[in-house]
């Protein structure tokens, strides 16, 4: 099975043909790249924004935005270190796979992957960082800081009575 393409004048030479599949390479590569940096940015923001009543609490509590934000990257840079702890490995099988089947074929380049990895975790870095400065500017409102103030005085109270009765019994 071959595919030639074709332009007005015929097909295409060679170095042209070369250029084309090595451009289009680089354009789904790119794709690839953004569509995982966008994954990575919308299941972060998503997660920020489940926990946004503890980060709230968290940072009632005295934690400083630097804490939180570091958090939040934590766990973004846990979820990268997963993929690329699998894609690292499938990489280099497929670059055996592919060089046992196509002639003049480097099983695999650490040069390049190293670089393919450096960038995927600089597009994480700036992925993560945004939702991550987003939670890290969240302030709890008084109404979090007077519940949790209520709280306090109500597990105050109970501790009061809990003692009151047990100087009664005695």
């Amino acid at each position: 099975m071959t595919f030639t393409f074709e332009n007005n004048s015929g097909n295409l030479r060679p170095a042209e043909y070369d250029r084309l599949i090595a451009c289009l390479t680089w354009f789904l590569g790119a794709v690839g790249l953004v569509l995982a940096a966008v994954g990575l940015y919308g299941v972060t923001s998503y997660g920020v924004e489940q926990r946004r009543s503890e980060i709230g609490v968290r940072m009632a509590l005295g934690a400083d935005r630097g804490s939180v934000v570091a958090m939040v990257v934590r766990g973004a840079f846990w979820q990268v270190g997963i993929g690329l702890g699998i894609g690292i490995p499938a990489a280099i099988g497929a670059g055996y796979l592919m060089a046992s089947r196509l002639f003049g074929l480097t099983p695999w380049n650490p040069l390049l992957l190293a670089g393919a990895t450096v960038l995927l975790g600089l597009a994480a870095l700036v992925a993560a960082v945004i939702p991550a400065r987003e939670s890290g500017q969240h302030r709890p409102g008084a109404g979090a800081a007077q519940r949790m103030i209520h709280l306090g005085a109500i597990q105050i109270n109970r501790m009061k009575r809990c003692l009151a009765t047990d100087r009664a019994q005695f």
